[in-house]
């Protein structure tokens, strides 16, 4: 099998991370993976950098050939940089419209993850379609609405976007051309028969609701997975003396990159009921932020420490000596870190958005009156939250942090669950049979009538 992938990145975020885990995990099952990116961070030998390889690529022309797609390129350029100053949404570089006869040879089939991020351009998206089976794996809602990534509590691009309600977020627009991407989308799908898939039901639900649905040959929710030969649980007093941390102290954990502006992220709450968990608690609480590089914070008696980006071995060291995972967010598709933590062995608190709750079986507990959590203490491996309330977030730290007994439940509960349901060869092998199937549809299609 000779797979294409695409992303922003190879590296640094959760699309990348599992862009990069897919490649290498077809790769090891003798699959050809090649994985396009629009930026490339690492020095895997089969992953290229579209901008550049393209580039090149018309370099290497005949001089015939490389003056028309360099007149080509400057044209669209041109045209890119003025519908920016009309205000209009980036659909990406031109250089992606010569993927076909440039860079790619001939694959069996092409795994879209983020198309977003200026790389790629979207109306290169037909041609390849109509060549090629083409699958699109959405980490957020961007291919569904007028701009945003992720649109909170505006139903608009179920039907059409505009006045939009939210132009500054990702990706801002000068103006509210929110309804003229919409709409230039829609006529993008329109002329595509395309593969779905979904890491969430939440997101497979939007699809089913949205300008996209059209063109969907078949879809599938496939659960992200990750690498449980990295992400499993350890001692933890061993890994708080590889990182520093006192053993006395009761460790919260939160791993994102830009943690305190990340407007998808609510490190306001999570940061206050930290503070407020502490209050109650009666030993020191400190709260490990990781994906950020910023000096300590002290609030109350809770310690703020932030880390840097840290490589995923890095990172499950961190797990492996946190008492609980703290995951409080205002917009999510199926974040890896709550995958990660679970397959460590933590308990996880976390707010109630996107596909959260599909990953999280939220334990039932006294004074809970939020309907989120339906789970018994043998069974349960966190907590779930109502987005944006600090008091609830709090009282669940407080009851985890206080009942050492029940963590250890919960955690072995975790574990398994994250083995049965979050491994990276189980998501790996629900691809391969996915692409398997869609191949097997290609050559029924193609067999002739009568025969």
């Amino acid at each position: 099998m000779r797979l294409v992938q695409f992303n922003t990145l190879d590296h640094y975020g959760g699309a990348a991370g599992m862009a990069t885990s897919l490649h290498h995990f077809f790769k090891e099952r003798g699959a050809a993976s090649t994985l396009i990116v629009g930026t490339k961070l690492g020095a895997d030998a089969a992953t290229i950098e579209l901008g550049a390889a393209v580039r090149q690529a018309v370099a290497n022309q005949p001089l015939l050939g490389r003056s028309v797609t360099q007149s080509v390129i400057a044209a669209l350029c041109l045209r890119r940089r003025l519908e920016a100053a009309m205000g209009r949404e980036d659909l990406g570089a031109p250089e992606s419209r010569f993927l076909d006869t440039l860079l790619l040879d001939n694959p069996d089939l092409i795994l879209c993850h983020n198309l977003h991020g200026g790389y790629f351009d979207l109306r290169s998206l037909p041609a390849l379609a109509r060549r090629h089976p083409v699958v699109l794996l959405l980490h957020d809602p961007w291919l569904l609405a007028g701009h945003c990534a992720h649109s909170f509590d505006c139903e608009r691009w179920t039907d059409g976007c505009g006045t939009c309600p939210y132009p500054g977020l990702q990706y801002a627009l000068r103006r509210d051309s929110s309804h003229g991407n919409w709409l230039r989308k829609k006529r993008i799908y329109e002329s595509c028969r395309l593969y779905v898939v979904t890491p969430s039901h939440w997101l497979m639900d939007r699809v089913e609701r949205s300008m996209l649905k059209p063109a969907v040959v078949a879809g599938q929710v496939i659960n992200n997975g990750v690498d449980q030969r990295v992400f499993h649980p350890g001692n933890r007093e061993t890994a708080r003396r590889e990182l520093g941390i006192d053993t006395a102290e009761q460790v919260v954990l939160f791993a994102a990159n830009g943690i305190r502006e990340s407007v998808w992220k609510d490190y306001a709450t999570m940061r206050g009921a930290v503070a407020e968990a502490a209050r109650m608690a009666d030993r020191p609480i400190r709260f490990l932020a990781v994906g950020e590089d910023a000096p300590p914070e002290q609030v109350g008696t809770a310690t703020i420490t932030f880390v840097p980006y840290r490589s995923a071995a890095e990172l499950a060291c961190y797990y492996q000596a946190a008492d609980l995972y703290l995951h409080g967010a205002r917009a999510e598709n199926f974040p890896t870190t709550i995958l990660e933590a679970l397959s460590c062995g933590l308990a996880v608190v976390a707010t109630a958005v996107g596909g959260i709750p599909e990953q999280i079986r939220g334990l039932q507990h006294d004074g809970d009156e939020s309907g989120l959590n339906r789970y018994a203490r043998n069974s349960a491996t966190g907590i779930l939250t109502p987005m944006g309330d600090r008091a609830a977030l709090s009282r669940a730290i407080g009851l985890l942090l206080n009942e050492p007994d029940l963590r250890r439940q919960m955690s072995a509960s975790a574990v398994r669950d994250a083995r049965q349901r979050f491994s990276l060869e189980g998501m790996g092998q629900r691809y391969f049979d996915f692409f398997t199937d869609i191949l097997h549809r290609k050559k029924d299609s193609q067999v002739p009538h009568g025969r």
